[in-house]
């Protein structure tokens, strides 16, 4: 007998087979003699008298409970694998935002040492002009001023990245332009510090407006951008045969095509081999020292441009340094 709950949508189907003079293609369960619950595959044709009119079908039905067991539990092992590698891709990515979290205050360190340094030193001219009696009320209005100002920078720092790592971002109209800039200004005061050359190039008469995340694209730009001010300091570090004119160098360009946008970070450093090429954009692999890195920057990078940007990531070598490009469509999928 066939279960209760197809019994209904089967029979319209046949039914509909009957009036319509089409052949009845069916997949249904049936409760056998024994109890046991077995799926039949049902195909039957039409047959017509000499009006046009159907007289009976004519059909065959095949035993597929075996296959089609099979097949759920396929299905289901399948739902649980993606269900499991979702669980560790979210993982990744928390650890991802944790490890670019460092990345941020370290870079805001350096944004505040200056200005910190700043303050202390207008607030140490205060305090002599008191001991020597050359405070006055003009010195002490001028040096508040000048304390207000850099405390002032410090506190915009943190409200230009305060949505950085928001999980409640929402898909909206972003500038490219104004992102990026924001990204190199976080990193500004570390490249300085560093001796690292920037250059940002994009053309002012094209539109770099997209949908898309403004965090996940800050993050991903974020990562490139860390990694090349890190190549750059391992070639100062490192590179012994280096000349004494050595400057280290970070291009950041935009380009607008017909149907994508692509954003180049190129960079001066240490370069990479063909090996870690290969092996750039695996989970947990790193090129950095121990403890120095979490091989999880690039991999979460291209995790994070394909699913919000439907982006890709990839790695060019050149005869010195690096160039990561990001290819982002302008209609998303």
């Amino acid at each position: 007998a066939l279960i209760e709950e197809e019994r209904e949508e089967t029979e319209s189907k046949l039914m509909q087979s009957l009036a319509l003079g089409e052949v009845f293609d069916a997949l249904f369960r049936i409760r056998w003699s024994d109890s046991t619950i077995h799926w039949l595959k049902a195909y039957a044709m039409p047959i017509k008298n000499s009006n046009g009119e159907v007289v009976r079908l004519i059909g065959v039905n095949y035993d597929v409970t075996e296959s089609e067991n099979l097949k759920r539990q396929l299905s289901r092992r399948v739902e649980e694998e993606v269900l499991k590698q979702r669980e560790q891709e979210q993982a990744l990515i928390q650890q991802s935002k944790l490890a670019s979290m460092g990345e941020m205050i370290s870079a805001i360190s350096h944004q505040w040492r200056q200005p910190l340094n700043a303050v202390s030193l207008y607030l140490q001219d205060l305090i002599s002009a008191q001991r020597h009696n050359e405070l006055n009320k003009e010195m002490l209005q001028e040096n508040v001023d000048k304390c207000r100002y850099q405390i002032h920078f410090m506190s915009k720092t943190i409200d230009d990245f305060r949505d950085f790592f928001n999980p409640h971002t929402e898909n909206s109209q972003i500038d490219l332009v104004a992102l990026t800039q924001s990204v190199i200004q976080l990193f500004d005061a570390q490249m300085k510090s560093h001796d690292i050359e920037t250059q940002f190039d994009y053309d002012e008469n094209s539109d770099f407006s997209l949908m898309g995340y403004a965090n996940h694209y800050q993050q991903s730009l974020a990562n490139l951008l860390s990694n090349a001010i890190d190549s750059v300091k391992e070639r100062q570090k490192n590179d012994k045969n280096q000349s004494a004119d050595y400057q280290g160098r970070i291009v950041i360009e935009l380009h607008s095509y017909e149907k994508n946008f692509a954003i180049s970070v190129t960079d001066n450093g240490a370069g990479i081999s063909d090996d870690a090429l290969e092996k750039a954009f695996a989970p947990y692999f790193t090129t950095k020292e121990e403890g120095q890195g979490t091989g999880i920057g690039l991999y979460m990078t291209q995790t994070i441009l394909q699913r919000y940007f439907s982006g890709k990531i990839s790695l060019i070598p050149l005869e010195c340094g690096v160039r990561a490009l990001i290819e982002l469509p302008k209609k998303q999928k």
